[in-house]
């Protein structure tokens, strides 16, 4: 992609694209056009409060991205344009199959940046739930798996993504197994930097899944994302999120202030280890929760394992049916598993 990512100067956008901060999904008027002289818009795949993702073509490469373009007007903010270049550079380098990498950056004319991605050909898991339902536990367990796999690629970068939601993650196919990949991390540190965004007031992240200390208008780390995976995790397992309320900051304030339900409460599905694991992500002070999304990995894993064990136990008829019948169920909880996990099954069960 030309000579990689960069900050391209706003003079060299071959287009009027200064006015793509206030086009409408539905009547954008600016599909057809050619951003920096590769990019091609080729039409609108998702909007939020933030920015407007459209599928690009590169006219060189003659390949599908994605490109998402923020609404904040960055000009004349050196430190959050300094943010977004460091970060954006640093995920181009992360290497994960459980995050969508960053191919290309730049700086429209009218201030806003834009970021270039893999196209992804797959749904956002935010439109595969539904509200008030609830996924098999299993597969809940299986797509916050993966997360915690790009989540880890993530934080050892440097980068804590802080608006990690279903909307930014990805559901889709990979040599016939589903694929759970995080999006959009990173740029919300260089957004909260932003005049524009003080000056208004506006809320970087999404209220229902962002951490108390957040909430707060603190600093935040690593474990502010952890938050954000417990509140998916008890979306996912009991269709419902831990927080809401009518307005904004009755729901930062519970967030803030009131104790979660336990998940099991709300779905006896949920395992004992499980509602414990949700729980310890959705402590209030950073220091109480999971430390690590390589720490929640391993818990998760340990929880598959056991129903892994309870099911084969359930299921197979002699000591000989083991390792056929963990096989069999390998299509739902034991692909969170790695051989050596299924050896250690197959120990256990012997």
């Amino acid at each position: 992609m030309g000579t990689g990512p960069r900050l391209a100067t706003p003079g060299r956008v071959t287009n009027p694209a200064e006015k793509f901060t206030d086009a409408s999904a539905h009547t954008n008027p600016y599909l057809g056009l050619l951003v920096d002289g590769r990019y091609r818009v080729e039409d609108v795949i998702g909007e939020g409060g933030m920015g407007i993702v459209f599928r690009v073509r590169h006219v060189r490469l003659e390949s599908d991205l994605a490109m998402k373009v923020c609404r904040v007007r960055f000009q004349g903010n050196p430190r959050a344009l300094a943010q977004f270049e460091e970060e954006a550079r640093i995920a181009a380098r992360i290497e994960s199959p459980h995050v969508v990498g960053v191919r290309d950056f730049g700086l429209l004319g009218c201030g806003s940046l834009y970021s270039v991605m893999e196209f992804v050909d797959g749904i956002s898991l935010a439109r595969h739930l539904s509200p008030g339902r609830a996924l098999p536990v299993e597969r809940a367990a299986f797509y916050a798996r993966q997360i915690c796999d790009g989540l880890a690629a993530v934080h050892n970068a440097g980068i804590v993504h802080r608006d990690l939601k279903p909307g930014n993650v990805m559901l889709s196919a990979r040599d016939g197994r589903e694929l759970v990949r995080i999006i959009d991390f990173g740029i919300a540190h260089a957004l909260e930097l932003t005049d524009e965004i003080r000056r208004s007031h506006r809320i970087v992240g999404t209220p229902v899944y962002m951490a108390p200390e957040q909430c707060l208008g603190r600093v935040v780390d690593t474990r502010a994302d952890i938050y954000s995976l417990g509140v998916m995790l008890f979306e996912m397992t009991t269709g419902r999120v831990p927080f809401d309320a009518p307005s904004v900051v009755d729901i930062m304030a519970r967030q803030m202030n009131e104790p979660p339900p336990r998940p099991s409460t709300l779905n006896p599905e949920i395992p004992r280890a499980l509602d414990e694991t949700i729980l310890a992500c959705l402590e209030k002070s950073p220091k109480n929760r999971v430390q690590s999304a390589t720490k929640l990995a391993a818990r998760l894993d340990e929880h598959t394992r056991s129903r892994a064990i309870s099911f084969v136990r359930a299921k197979a008829r002699r000591p000989s049916d083991v390792a056929e019948t963990l096989d069999a169920y390998g299509d739902t909880a034991l692909e969170t598993l790695s051989a050596v996990s299924r050896v250690e099954v197959r120990k256990r069960l012997a």
